[in-house]
């Protein structure tokens, strides 16, 4: 068998495969639209309200609490993008545009930004949770909330820089509808 027919037939196996991919499963896409849904209000609520009582009680500012809060604030802007993870499940976008290609990279980069800096928070808190216990002296040494401060726009930064890196790769990832033909 030749090369270009091979090649064709990987497309049509290819293009069969997509086909099967694209046949929507209602039970399915109510299943995972309750759950998202159920996923978005516990997390707005349970994040708004760590927000509200630390900033609120002032026996709650403590060092683990600010990284906490920290983490709150990040987990509650990233849940927003269940949103739109629930209005691609539900309204398709059939055409590809610049709106939507901007939309994916914006969506793209806050998730990879929060996400980063969620994972370098707890990171961070497990050190310093570390030290206070081995180092009691050298931590208690400085005021706790201009170093927890300094630390947390660290992270910040980092986790800015780690997704910009990230951001040619976006480029490289195109979607489109499944029961688009294959060119």
């Amino acid at each position: 068998m030749n090369e270009t027919q091979q090649a064709l037939d990987e497309r049509v196996i290819w293009q069969s495969f997509l086909d099967e991919l694209g046949k929507t499963n209602h039970a399915s896409d109510t299943l995972v639209g309750t759950v998202l849904s159920v996923i978005f209000v516990a997390s707005v609520i349970g994040n708004a309200l760590t927000t509200t009582v630390i900033c609120s009680d002032r026996s709650m500012r403590t060092v683990t609490n600010y990284y906490i809060f920290n983490l709150a604030v990040s987990d509650l802007i990233v849940t927003f993008s269940i949103l739109v993870e629930l209005y691609y499940r539900y309204y398709e976008w059939n055409v590809y545009n610049t709106a939507t290609s901007l939309m994916c990279k914006v969506q793209y980069f806050a998730v990879g930004l929060f996400w980063n800096n969620s994972t370098l928070t707890v990171t961070a808190l497990a050190v310093e949770r570390y030290l206070a216990i081995w180092y009691p002296l050298l931590v208690s040494s400085k005021p706790a909330w201009k170093r927890v401060l300094k630390i947390i726009v660290l992270l910040w930064i980092i986790a800015t820089f780690e997704i910009l890196l990230e951001m040619p790769t976006a480029d490289l990832i195109v979607t489109t509808n499944a029961s688009t033909p294959v060119s």
